[in-house]
Order: structure tokens, then sequence, then C-alpha cells
């Protein structure tokens, strides 16, 4: 199954939305296909930072790379 649950807070408007994301594809990529349905203010110079492990995460390697747990909660700074 390729598909993880993502909770992203921005930072930026306080606001949590929750994604479903497809692990083969790069943050950047997965992204690119949800501007196509939501306005989202997402750059490339944007960090996603993961609180419990302090470590801002690669956003040009598949999401299979970090071995993320079905359901995380990361930050969009």
């Amino acid at each position: 199954m390729n598909k993880i649950l993502l909770r992203f807070y921005i930072v930026k408007s306080s606001e949590l939305i929750e994604v479903i994301f497809d692990s083969r594809l790069s943050f950047i990529e997965n992204f690119e296909l949800l501007k196509t349905i939501k306005t989202l203010s997402f750059k490339q110079e944007n960090y996603i930072y993961d609180l419990e492990k302090h470590v801002a995460l690669n956003k040009e390697v598949p999401l299979s790379s970090f071995k993320l747990p079905k359901s995380k909660i990361l930050y969009l700074l």
C-alpha cells in the first residue's frame, strides 16, 4: 500500500490539514498534486519539520525513505 496519512500544521496560518500522500513520491511532488485540488501556499523554500525527531525533512526524496508511520503530524514552516 502506497498511501500515508499525514497531518500538517501550517505554522504561518495556524491551520491543520490532513492529507493522504503517495509514499512513492516526494513531498514536492505530492504538494504539486495537492495544489490542483486545494489552494495551498506551499513553496520550495518551506521547511517540513518533524517535531519528534527535531529535524527538517528532505523534500526531494520519496516519502518511503523516511519510514514514517501510517499517520504522522508534521509542521510546515
